[in-house]
């Protein structure tokens, strides 16, 4: 009975996702710094508890070499993140929506790299 079950399912489902997913945090740098979006680990670095962030891989500007190397892979799926300090900042108590577009332009590289991405914060 197990190998009748296992044979109807010779075929992977259709459409299969595989892909990877980024920790923005981790991988866009720019965070931290004069000027920079702080994030919450920012007191952390400041006291030299955590690594600084840096440039990290650089992933905010150069999104579109690495959606080009997951194609050149065979992936189709990207898990795009979204750091909560690039998207909404607080000045004078007031939340300030930043950067959407940025995410709107990554999600359309994406798109057009043939990849389908969802988005997480």
């Amino acid at each position: 009975m197990l190998t009748e079950q296992i044979s109807k399912h010779d075929e992977p489902f259709e459409p299969f996702l595989w892909g990877v997913a980024t920790s923005p945090y981790q991988s866009e740098g720019g965070y931290n710094g004069p000027g920079e979006p702080q994030t919450n680990w920012a007191s952390s670095e400041g006291r030299g508890q955590v690594m600084k962030t840096g440039l990290a891989s650089e992933f905010w500007t150069r999104f579109p070499e690495d959606f080009a190397r997951c194609r050149a892979m065979g992936l189709n799926a990207f898990r795009l993140g979204m750091e909560w300090s690039r998207l909404c900042a607080m000045r004078r108590g007031h939340r300030r929506i930043l950067m959407t577009g940025r995410w709107i332009t990554m999600r359309e590289c994406l798109q057009s790299a043939g990849g389908r991405g969802w988005s997480r914060w």
